[in-house]
């Protein structure tokens, strides 16, 4: 992917552009960003110190993506020194996020719940003979979920980069790093969420296959084991956490790429990566 040289020069990338980019991104770098993405998974054993590093280290793989994306490379070595401080931070950012995410969340789904609830009300004086309300009623069911999911894509899209200006730009703190995602994407939201979709469906088969083998062995376990005992929970728990770090290791750098491009692209044509990155900690 061309880098851009000056402002009037930038254009939006396609949806296209960018998961092809993230590929690219993560093909060239694959044994880097393979070994970054299982020391995060092993730190996560380790209780909230773990996290805080795992956390640290998912966010590197976005920083020394978004430094091949300017031309401005960054050694492994210089980009943890560079975050290794702010490892708190991250731990902090993850959290504020998960509560947010939570809340909002919680209010769609109550809203959901409200709608079914009139829904079922207004069948049931209506009466179940009523075919055409009835049809009336599932379309709008049907647009009312599409609608749901498509809110909650764009919401999620709005924070995708939280992470990358507290890893990339300084000075930078938690609360600040939520509002300038939420201010680089305001503009690029539908974009974004054909992004995110994408770049879901590309990793989806992986993931099934993952849940699939998940579930296939517990199956198996439980053929010859109580599933109940201790020994059980830890050996589906055990070999669950193995095959998770089977397909993270594609998917987590993967989303960390995609984020990068993002987050390059959402400033390229923001305030003109091609000038000069003047809070850039590089």
């Amino acid at each position: 992917m061309p880098r851009p040289t000056s402002t009037t020069s930038l254009k939006p990338l396609a949806v296209g552009n960018v998961v092809t980019a993230a590929i690219q991104l993560f093909r060239s770098h694959f044994k880097q960003y393979t070994k970054l993405t299982l020391q995060s998974y092993l730190w996560l054993l380790v209780p909230i110190y773990g996290w805080a590093k795992s956390l640290m280290i998912s966010a590197m793989i976005s920083r020394l993506a978004f430094g091949d994306l300017i031309g401005k490379p960054e050694s492994e070595a210089e980009a943890r020194a560079q975050l290794e401080e702010k490892k708190w931070e991250f731990l902090s950012l993850s959290i504020l996020v998960g509560i947010i995410s939570f809340f909002v969340v919680f209010v769609f789904y109550i809203i959901l719940i409200v709608l079914v609830l009139i829904g079922v009300g207004f069948v049931a004086v209506v009466g179940q003979d009523n075919l055409v309300l009835i049809g009336f009623m599932i379309v709008l069911a049907v647009l009312g979920f599409f609608a749901f999911i498509a809110t909650l894509t764009w919401f999620f899209s709005r924070l995708i980069i939280t992470e990358l200006p507290l890893a990339i730009e300084t000075p930078m703190d938690v609360s600040n790093s939520i509002k300038r995602s939420w201010t680089l994407t305001k503009s690029y939201v539908l974009r974004l969420q054909g992004i995110v979709v994408v770049a879901f469906l590309i990793t989806l088969p992986l993931q099934i296959i993952t849940q699939t083998l998940a579930f296939a062995i517990q199956i198996f376990l439980a053929g010859f084991m109580d599933e109940d005992s201790g020994l059980f929970t830890l050996l589906s728990f055990l070999l669950g956490y193995i095959i998770g770090i089977g397909s993270g290791i594609f998917v987590v750098p993967f989303w960390q790429a995609v984020k990068a491009v993002i987050y390059y692209d959402v400033r390229s044509r923001s305030e003109g990566l091609g000038i000069e990155i003047h809070d850039r900690a590089i």
